[in-house]
């Protein structure tokens, strides 16, 4: 069955605000990095912000960052776990990765926003 312009434009505008409450999203995560494989917990090491675990990244030669954990945006909250492996983009500049790991967060974010239904307006309102 196809969609509707109704249905269209709804989906789109939906869309829009599962961005805007992303973008607004109250954050608490942890930052990992890895000299060799993300898929071992134990070998992670914590770091405080994107920056220093991207210029860490570099000093690596297969390394990678893993982000852990919950947001709370537009009256909805969930998980995220995001990895990038440098094997990838070995050429990547650390000011690259973090703005592409800064996207991605809140990409995700709005993803699962809009499969668990359009953000309440409250967070319009309230400036959340």
């Amino acid at each position: 069955m196809k969609e509707s312009s109704f249905d269209q434009v709804n989906r789109q505008i939906l869309w829009e605000l599962s961005k805007q409450a992303a973008a607004k999203a109250k954050t608490d995560l942890t930052i990992l990095i890895y000299q060799d494989d993300a898929d071992a917990p134990e070998a992670g090491v914590s770091v405080g912000t994107l920056e220093a675990a991207a210029d860490q990244l570099m000093l690596t030669k297969n390394g990678a960052i893993r982000i852990r954990g919950e947001w709370n945006a537009g009256g909805r909250s969930g998980g995220i776990d995001i990895v990038y492996v440098k094997q990838f983009s070995p050429t990547a500049a650390p000011v690259y990765i973090v703005r592409f790991l800064n996207e991605l967060v809140r990409l995700r974010i709005a993803k699962d926003l809009d499969e668990l239904g359009s953000p309440t307006l409250d967070f319009v309102e309230a400036g959340e």
